[in-house]
């Protein structure tokens, strides 16, 4: 009798953790310099790393944002300038303090009982609907809604408004909720890309860049580069062959091409093919946004353009490789942007990548991923896109 009323109180305890066990966040993506708060000290803010209640995350420039994805497919956008604190995390409720910056958050699905709010200093937010935006700076804070309905409530007062899409409201401390009005801008076209909700039947952003990252910096065996090059071919938009003969006398065929992976990026690719030997390069090259028909466009200006206005197109990522299928050397360079030389009243642009790392492996590396040693690295610490000495960090023994 005592081991049946012990197994049953273990089945009600059981059903009862259930039913508030703690979900899971995880950051999905991030840019520049983000750390998080976790076990009574500040990290760095990694990919993967799973977040716990009480954690924090802070973005600390202007152009960095971190996006973190709750279990229920819940995606939020911390933009520069922004910190949060997970405050709750359980099965039917989540609640994400606020406490400077801006947020972007789309809510994937909602089951009933529950709720997700966000709380700044000022105001509650709880959400009804599935896209909207929060801002708090000079202990103002700012809801914007796209779509569904959000509710704002002043936290001393207790008043309390609904705001439906296309409308933004203001809450001051001690004061009511503004009445919403209509939005006159769009949200930034960045926030809508980064924090659309993942369809679990598509590949996540991630597990794209995984791949891509795979093909260029891993598969160097002849055969992998050449099972792609003979699909990539077929859609290339150019493609250009000839034989030649090298200095030692030997015939070399000669194959290069260029593709369009994504709408936003161009491949270029180049095979050398002897009797006894195999050498290729790819350069994986990828743009702020989708490249014109014509590419000379978008590349005639991308590491220097003239005149007052920025180029259209900006060159914000590069990979390459470059291997005998044996060794390689590779590069990973990234957070591109095109740098006026006066803020306020710019002639000319330049191109700048806040980091770079260039890699040296072979086909058995696996440092870093399979990438191979770092030979040498770049990181923009303090985003003044200058290049300072302390900024450089070399493999022991072959700093120049």
């Amino acid at each position: 009798m005592i081991t049946r009323k012990t197994f049953f109180l273990f089945v009600c305890l059981l059903f009862t953790t259930s039913v508030v066990f703690a979900r899971q966040v995880m950051v999905q993506r991030l840019r520049g310099n983000v750390d998080m708060f976790s076990k009574g000290k500040w990290t760095a803010a990694k990919i993967g790393t799973v977040l716990s209640v009480h954690d924090k995350v802070r973005t600390k420039s202007r152009i960095s944002y971190c996006i973190l994805l709750f279990e229920d497919g819940h995606t939020m956008r911390l933009g520069g300038n922004t910190a949060i604190a997970i405050s709750e995390i359980i099965t039917d409720a989540s609640q994400v303090s606020l406490e400077k910056g801006r947020i972007r958050v789309r809510i994937k699905q909602f089951f009933g009982g529950r709720s997700f709010r966000i709380k700044t200093p000022t105001a509650v937010c709880s959400v009804r609907g599935t896209d909207f935006a929060v801002e708090f700076a000079d202990n103002i804070t700012r809801l914007e809604v796209y779509e569904g309905v959000v509710s704002a409530k002043e936290e001393t007062t207790g008043k309390e408004i609904m705001v439906n899409p296309g409308e933004f409201s203001v809450i001051e401390q001690g004061g009511e909720p503004s009445v919403p009005e209509p939005l006159q801008e769009k949200p930034p076209a960045e926030e809508s890309e980064e924090t659309s909700v993942p369809d679990p039947e598509e590949k996540s952003k991630e597990e794209l860049k995984a791949e891509a990252e795979r093909e260029i910096f891993q598969d160097i065996s002849r055969e992998a580069v050449m099972e792609r090059a003979a699909e990539e071919i077929k859609l290339a938009e150019f493609q250009n062959g000839k034989a030649i003969i090298d200095v030692f006398g030997k015939r070399v065929r000669m194959e290069e091409y260029i593709v369009r992976p994504k709408p936003e990026q161009f491949k270029y690719v180049v095979l050398n093919n002897r009797e006894d030997r195999f050498d290729f390069g790819k350069i994986l090259f990828t743009f702020n946004k989708e490249l014109p028909t014509n590419l000379t466009l978008a590349t005639k200006e991308m590491f220097y353009k003239e005149g007052p206005s920025r180029p259209e197109w900006e060159l914000t990522n590069v990979e390459s490789v470059m291997s005998n299928t044996l060794d390689k050397v590779l590069e990973d360079a990234s957070g591109g942007t095109m740098v006026p030389n006066d803020s306020t009243n710019p002639s000319y642009w330049t191109h700048f990548f806040t980091s770079y790392k260039f890699y040296i492996g072979n086909i058995n590396s696996t440092e870093n991923n399979g990438k191979g040693v770092i030979k040498w690295q770049y990181e923009d610490k303090n985003y003044d896109f200058k290049a300072q000495t302390d900024e450089f960090t070399y493999l022991p023994g072959t700093a120049f």
